[in-house]
């Protein structure tokens, strides 16, 4: 139930949708266009700004979003781990949980556009990328709710 309203609460965010969604796939857009208009558009090139618009998405969305959501509702969690079962831990993998689900579907849109747009192929060296972005999405994760247990609000 919580990762549920986690997910909502994140999609409802303007924020979210426009900083770690929309820009990253328009920045990845507009370096494809501007590599096939100016004839410098290689596979390789492709997939680094595959990664490096995955990466604007993930790094904004783990860090900077679940870091102030995080730090904006930690004395409600903290309270809720002293008079109920529901512990800190608990609360981390239940925000983890939405977290993958999050940058999942960053990498994912990401992902379509590059596969739509006919530079990235879908074989097994894109679904390493695409393992490891997540993977690096967890971390990343960790390091967000680090910084939004023990930093204030103000801070983000």
């Amino acid at each position: 139930m919580i990762k549920l309203i986690q997910l909502k609460q994140v999609m409802r965010n303007k924020r979210f949708l426009m900083f770690t969604i929309f820009v990253p796939c328009f920045w990845f857009l507009f370096m494809i266009m501007m590599s096939k208009n100016h004839n410098f558009g290689q596979n390789a090139l492709y997939y680094v700004w595959y990664v490096v618009a995955a990466l604007m998405g993930i790094m904004g969305n783990s860090v900077v979003t679940f870091g102030m959501r995080i730090s904006t509702s930690k004395r409600y969690y903290l309270l809720q781990s002293k008079i109920s079962n529901y512990s800190v831990w608990k609360y981390l993998i239940d925000s983890l949980f939405s977290q993958l689900v999050l940058n999942l579907l960053i990498v994912t849109l990401i992902s379509f556009l590059g596969v739509l747009l006919n530079v990235l192929a879908f074989n097994y060296h894109f679904l390493t990328v695409f393992v490891l972005l997540n993977l690096f999405g967890i971390y990343v994760s960790l390091i967000g709710f680090t910084m939004g247990i023990t930093m204030p609000k103000s801070v983000f």
